[in-house]
């Protein structure tokens, strides 16, 4: 029922502290661990200790978190809302000229259009099952035995590899099968959701956990540029910035991917082992123990981190980067 428990072990003593002293202590550990889980009326674990004799409960720091979350929430159902509606200007001579000077030029008639629903939804389907693979691949004997060896390079490469595999296949698929032009933004639309549920539901059983991945990924995620074609967007390219809007577009899009490939998973761990490398100090294996202390944590201790990180964060990355190779 994974209930935890410990054993102890002593050896008789002539002194004052014995067996029968350390059972005291544990005794008032107990005690002292219970009382102040009654006192607190929830788990302790909620409340961040800041001093011996002071903690912040849980109502001052999660609120916060949580309306990061509804942030990135709130941002992709505005994009959603986005997709379904296209505007499509008037002819001049349509327009009366009190309708013109109050709205600084041609009106624009507003009209649905259908969302690539079905695309979208593959899409992040195949994007957890690279996630399921990756923790296949990290969570076998022989990355076990590639990290007890400081062998990273491999890890990380092969770990990269169902990755890499979708993103090219998405990106060579995108040049022979025509995609509606909302598909991008419709997939960023459901990926800042799911990101928002994700950073408020973690934030309750882990704080620190919801603080990093908001960090990491809110922030270029919600930055992916994505383009909602339509008749008014057309005029205004034609009237001669046309060609700016292109190249700054395309300028944004590169520094995209280089973020979100640098706050990816095997980004991460490449940037951790670069820095360790180029450190004075460095032993060149302290990246590979904190690796290889996560993965035992993981297959011996039932530890919910390299899911997580393998199976929620990385598919959202992912999709970051399939928004990034579609075509405009």
């Amino acid at each position: 029922y994974r209930i935890d428990a410990i054993t102890l072990y002593a050896v008789p003593a002539k002194g004052p502290h014995g067996f029968h002293s350390l059972g005291r202590v544990v005794e008032s550990l107990l005690r002292t661990s219970n009382n102040l889980l009654e006192r607190l009326h929830a788990s302790f674990f909620f409340y961040l200790f800041t001093a011996p004799g002071e903690f912040a409960e849980f109502a001052r720091y999660l609120p916060p978190v949580i309306i990061l979350g509804l942030a990135v929430s709130f941002g992709g159902l505005r994009l959603f809302v986005q997709t379904g509606w296209i505007q499509k200007g008037r002819k001049p001579q349509e327009t009366t000229e009190k309708q013109s000077q109050a709205q600084g030029g041609p009106l624009g008639v507003w009209s649905m259009r259908d969302r690539p629903i079905l695309e979208v939804v593959c899409t992040i389907g195949a994007t957890y099952l690279v996630g399921i693979s990756t923790l296949f691949i990290v969570s076998s004997r022989w990355a076990w035995t590639a990290l007890k060896e400081s062998r990273l390079s491999e890890v990380a490469l092969l770990s990269s590899l169902p990755s890499i595999t979708l993103l090219v296949f998405v990106a060579a698929l995108s040049r022979f099968y025509r995609l509606p032009p909302t598909t991008p933004a419709l997939l960023k639309a459901f990926n800042l959701c799911g990101l928002g549920v994700v950073i408020s539901v973690i934030a309750v059983a882990n704080f620190s956990l919801s603080v990093s991945v908001a960090i990491l990924a809110s922030l270029p995620l919600c930055l992916v540029p994505v383009s909602l074609h339509g008749e008014q967007q057309g005029q205004d390219a034609r009237q001669g910035s046309q060609l700016s809007r292109a190249l700054i577009f395309a300028v944004r899009r590169v520094l995209a991917i280089l973020w979100l490939s640098i706050v990816s998973p095997q980004g991460l761990v490449a940037a951790a082992h670069i820095i360790e490398q180029q450190s004075m100090n460095s032993t060149g294996s302290s990246v590979a123990m904190w690796l290889q202390r996560i993965l035992w944590e993981s297959v011996i201790l039932k530890t919910w981190f390299l899911p997580l990180v393998s199976i929620i964060y990385l598919p959202h990355i992912l999709q970051g980067l399939i928004v990034c190779v579609l075509p405009i």
